[in-house]
């Protein structure tokens, strides 16, 4: 029996001439709408504002801080007095022999560092008073004049150390209403600074004249001078500046401007930049 094949037409051939039809194009979402790894379409989100509200202040330092650097500051006083002790003991008992200057030389660097750093615990155990409420201070009738001389005698070894010239120039002969220890505490400052900015061969000098009912004390240096922008705000507390007067912890000028301003005084600085600086207090007379 043949069975017949049924065969079934062939498809056409593709005319050259014909146009191929043509697919419509996909259109792919940005990278950034497509969800990974599918093939989902996402609506852009809209956009939304976003409030911010300011940042708030950050927290005062807390007072156990200030009281830790004062206790600190106060139990540094008694070694940093033995350190300077025995030192002076030693100068004292050091043999004249001129082979032994170099090791002269070492004990009064020793001494001088131990003032640098008493003034400076000092400087830190006064900022705690001022935060606590202020400094006392105790005016009595005083004599300005031997208050001047040992104000510059206590620096005279690092006038001397860096070859500059001390001097004292005193023309007030009536007494002054002020704190012996906390107006030599000023003149400390001011002298310290006042060195520590002037080159060897210059001059500071220390002098105080009668103005009215008030004596005017002024430290006058020849060095470098300061800056205009920052004698505006040297007597800032912390503040050092290019050419801040202020070479400790940034304390002292605050200080003492505090100090004199508890004696109904007032403090300022001039200067011209390259003819070195004044610094100058007022105090009441007695």
């Amino acid at each position: 029996m043949r069975t017949t094949r049924r065969l079934l037409p062939a498809a056409p051939a593709r005319n050259a001439a014909t146009p191929a039809r043509r697919r419509a194009p996909v259109r792919l979402a940005p990278a950034a709408d497509r969800a990974p790894r599918t093939g989902a379409w996402i609506q852009p989100a809209a956009p939304r504002t976003v409030e911010t509200r300011p940042a708030a202040p950050a927290p005062e330092a807390p007072r156990w801080a200030d009281e830790a650097v004062a206790a600190v500051s106060h139990d540094l006083r008694n070694p940093l007095n033995s350190i300077s002790l025995a030192a002076e003991l030693l100068q004292r008992a050091w043999p004249s022999d001129p082979a032994l200057l170099p090791e002269r030389g070492l004990l009064d660097a020793i001494l001088v560092s131990t003032e640098q750093m008493r003034r400076m615990v000092m400087d830190l155990l006064d900022q705690s008073r001022l935060d606590a409420g202020g400094i006392p201070v105790c005016p009595q009738p005083l004599e300005l004049g031997p208050v001047l001389r040992a104000a510059a005698d206590s620096q005279r070894l690092v006038a001397q150390q860096r070859g500059v010239t001390l001097a004292v120039i005193d023309a007030v002969p009536c007494p002054v209403l002020a704190d012996d220890a906390r107006i030599d505490q000023v003149l400390g400052n001011l002298v310290g600074n006042a060195l520590a900015h002037t080159p060897h061969g210059g001059r500071v000098t220390v002098a105080a004249e009668r103005v009215g009912d008030q004596v005017r004390v002024s430290v006058s240096d020849t060095g470098p001078g300061i800056a205009a922008d920052d004698l505006s705000r040297i007597f800032d507390r912390f503040w050092r500046g290019g050419e801040c007067r202020s070479h400790g912890a940034g304390l002292g000028l605050s200080i003492a401007q505090a100090i004199v301003e508890a004696h109904g005084g007032r403090i300022h600085a001039e200067s011209t930049p390259g003819q070195g600086a004044t610094f100058t207090f007022t105090l009441p007379l007695a």
